[in-house]
């Protein structure tokens, strides 16, 4: 084969490569982009979802923080529990293990506790309460 034939060769062979190359990327990336827009559209539809999910209505089932707190104050006043109505509660982050509620001369652990704001009402009057996460500490607000 002369050098003349070999170059044409290489160069019509190099052509037919390179629009097949181009052929098969254009191809993938077509179905590369329609891969991404239905990842994206499902991350979409999922964030949609637990956003809905996520609002700060209660739940069915409240913690049990709530029934502590319902048990001491039933237990304050001599009223049974199922007297008392919950009226509302939600998750708050205490200063210190006292609940931000320490008594005079009371040592508190200085560290950020977890837990809730729970606001009863029984006998016609409203009560509010902080506890940790599980309920186990409880104290009322003056």
């Amino acid at each position: 084969m002369s050098k003349g034939m070999s170059k044409s060769m290489s160069k019509g062979m190099s052509k037919s490569m390179s629009r097949n190359m181009s052929r098969n990327m254009s191809g993938n990336m077509s179905k590369n982009m329609s891969g991404m827009i239905v990842v994206f559209i499902g991350i979409v539809v999922l964030q949609s979802l637990l956003v809905a999910c996520g609002t700060s209505t209660p739940t069915a089932q409240p913690p049990d923080a709530v029934e502590a707190a319902k048990k001491a104050l039933g237990t304050s006043l001599d009223v049974p529990v199922g007297e008392i109505e919950v009226v509302s509660y939600e998750q708050e982050e205490w200063p210190d293990a006292c609940l931000g509620l320490a008594g005079s001369g009371e040592m508190c652990a200085q560290v950020i506790t977890p837990g809730w704001r729970i606001v009863l009402q029984a006998e016609g009057e409203t009560h509010v309460f902080r506890t940790d996460e599980t309920g186990e500490m409880v104290r009322q607000e003056e």
